[in-house]
């Protein structure tokens, strides 16, 4: 290393060390600048702080929906039903005709009487006898049997006005858009009883089955009847059997 001409004179006068530096260089600064931003840079490197949202507070609330008291509201009332938890189901123990079948079945089950069948010989059959359609020679007509159809309107349903009940959600155009008047004869009873059926709408849009859930009441023919004389749209048509109700209304 080179001596300067300031070391040489101190060192001449006795002096050991070279006590007049200054008091700073840039060197030193730098070298102080560059530690202490490593240090900060490993500090906040190695330090990690969590950021933990607020609890969410669940609200307990609910919706509540009014809908019409109409065919319409029928048809929502229904959907949301049977879109549900607990659909709707058939209780046997809800039809009329099954404690019937229940009275009629139980003493047999009761009786503990052993059955023997009896085997008895094939009946003969009788011999085909042919019978000439006519006389040679004679016109045979049939015979004509004349009956004074009696007024629809003078006591035979003419003061009651059906309505037909949807117990199955199909779209509104699946439905029959007019009812016909009922031609028979309608009694109190029959008037009262709680008219269910299963029905077959085949493409054409007529009834082609029809199934009476309550077929003890009177007056389920003349219904049976009615039901087939109605026109549905063509989507009731691949719904297979669907389920209908009839009421009774007075006419005002």
């Amino acid at each position: 290393m080179r001596e300067t001409k300031r070391t040489r004179r101190e060192r001449e006068c006795g002096l050991g060390f070279a006590w007049q530096l200054p008091e700073s260089s840039t060197w030193a600064l730098f070298c102080a600048v560059a530690i202490t931003g490593a240090l900060a840079v490993a500090l906040f490197g190695g330090l990690r702080v969590r950021v933990v949202p607020p609890p969410r507070v669940i609200e307990r609330k609910a919706e509540a929906v009014m809908i019409p008291a109409d065919a319409e509201g029928r048809n929502w009332e229904i959907l949301a039903q049977e879109a549900g938890p607990f659909p709707t189901r058939f209780e046997p123990a809800s039809w009329p005709a099954m404690r019937a079948l229940e009275a009629g079945s139980w003493p047999q089950l009761a009786s503990r009487v052993e059955r023997r069948p009896k085997l008895h010989e094939w009946p003969a059959e009788p011999a085909v006898m042919t019978v000439p359609a006519a006389a040679k020679g004679q016109r045979v007509l049939p015979q004509l049997q004349w009956r004074q159809e009696a007024s629809p309107e003078a006591g035979r349903g003419g003061g009651w006005k059906l309505d037909l009940q949807r117990l199955t959600v199909l779209p509104a155009e699946a439905w029959p858009k007019a009812l016909p008047d009922f031609q028979g004869e309608v009694t109190p009873e029959m008037a009262a009883a709680n008219w269910r059926f299963l029905v077959r709408i085949g493409p054409a849009g007529r009834v082609e089955d029809c199934l009476a859930l309550n077929p003890a009441s009177p007056g389920g023919a003349g219904l049976d009847y009615w039901l087939r004389g109605l026109r549905f749209g063509r989507a009731a048509a691949g719904a297979g059997w669907i389920g209908v109700g009839v009421n009774f209304n007075r006419k005002p």
